[in-house]
């Protein structure tokens, strides 16, 4: 088979030719059989397998799938083969080398030329935007440490509290000393409950 351009008709290029070029798994697989029947030489590059490795393993290679997404991963090429028309899911693949990268498997499900199901998918390599998002959320975290040490060191009473029920949210320490209420009392507080009751209709207004 070859593919032909839309100007002219003219044969253009053949479809492993164009595949090849491209940084990501192209693969097809027998639903019923619950195998692959193709996959593109792009594995070799991302997974460091070649496609007799992939094509050989058994319930669509899912054993190339790291342990600890195996069971996941699984669970949805079921669903694929029971019924499910799309399925996108992100995931450890173990490479031959034995590291890991993340990977997305766009799937889709549809009825082959004999009558069968089969699912196509492609399979792109996301392990630097996984990174990021795990840079991210640590300095997030560090942040949001650094924040409630602030926050709970802060010589100055301080809190946080609900504009609706007024009631409080979060305390630190200097606002324990200066009421002499714990942050669990304080808890089940509002703010109005720490002002002189002269204090309160002008605090409310």
């Amino acid at each position: 088979m070859r593919w032909r351009t839309v100007r002219t008709g003219e044969p253009d290029s053949h479809p492993a030719d164009l595949l090849a070029g491209l940084e990501a798994i192209v693969w097809v697989a027998d639903a019923e059989a619950g195998r692959l029947a193709y996959v593109s030489d792009g594995c070799r590059a991302l997974s460091g397998h070649g496609p007799e490795v992939w094509l050989s393993a058994p319930r669509y290679a899912v054993g190339l799938v790291d342990l600890a997404d195996r069971d996941r991963v699984a669970a949805v090429f079921d669903r694929l083969a029971d019924g499910h028309d799309r399925e996108e899911l992100e995931y450890r693949l173990e490479t031959a080398d034995g590291g890991l990268v993340w990977v997305a498997n766009t799937v889709h499900a549809l009825t082959g030329p004999d009558g069968r199901r089969e699912l196509h998918g492609v399979i792109v390599d996301i392990t630097r935007r996984k990174e990021a998002e795990g840079a991210l959320l640590e300095q997030l975290s560090r942040s949001e440490e650094d924040y409630r040490t602030l926050f709970d060191l802060h010589p100055n009473p301080i809190w946080v509290y609900d504009l609706e029920s007024l009631r409080f949210l979060a305390a630190n320490a200097a606002t324990e000393r200066q009421y002499g209420y714990s942050r669990q009392e304080l808890a089940s507080m509002t703010i109005a409950d720490i002002r002189p009751a002269e204090d309160v209709p002008g605090m409310l207004a």
